[in-house]
C-alpha cells in the first residue's frame, strides 16, 4: 500500500477516534445531569499546570456510597481558583458531589454557584465560605 493510502486511513482513524471520545464525554455529562444523586465529597489533593494541563486545576476528591469508596475529580480552571486557596481552604472539607448510580466513577464535586444551577439546585448558604476564594 502506498504511503498516501496509509496516511488517508490514519487520518480518518483518527478522526472516528476523535469524534467518538468527544460522544462519549457528552453523553456521560448528560446522562450525569440528568439521572445524578447527590452525596458528599472530600477533596484530597489539588494540582496544576502539569503536562496538557495548563490552566486547569485538578481537585481529587473520594465519597461513599453503600460503604465503599471512590475516587474522582473535578476541574476549574485556574482563574477561578488558585492551588494554593484550594490546598489551603477545600482539603478534607465536605463539599456536595453528585455522580450517576450506574457508573460512580462518572461524578463532579458542586463548588461554584453555576455548577449548582446545572445539576438543578440553589446554591447553599453553608457553603458562602467558598466565594471568597471563587474568582469570576
Amino acid at each position: 500500500m502506498k504511503k498516501r493510502k496509509k496516511d488517508l486511513i490514519y487520518g480518518i482513524l483518527f478522526v472516528v477516534a476523535f469524534i467518538s471520545y468527544i460522544t462519549y464525554a457528552l453523553m456521560a455529562r448528560h446522562n450525569l445531569e440528568k439521572n445524578h444523586k447527590l452525596t458528599i465529597g472530600i477533596p484530597y489533593d489539588c494540582s496544576s499546570n502539569g503536562r496538557g494541563n495548563a490552566g486547569r486545576l485538578n481537585i481529587e476528591f473520594t465519597f461513599k456510597i453503600d460503604g465503599k469508596q471512590y475516587k474522582s475529580t473535578t476541574a476549574l480552571l485556574t482563574s477561578e481558583l488558585s492551588e494554593s486557596d484550594c490546598r489551603d481552604y477545600f482539603i478534607g472539607k465536605e463539599l456536595p458531589a453528585v455522580y450517576l448510580p450506574s457508573n460512580p466513577s462518572n461524578s463532579l464535586l458542586l463548588i461554584r454557584p453555576k455548577d449548582f444551577a446545572r445539576f438543578g439546585y440553589l446554591f447553599p448558604d453553608s457553603l458562602k465560605w467558598v466565594l471568597k476564594y471563587i474568582k469570576k
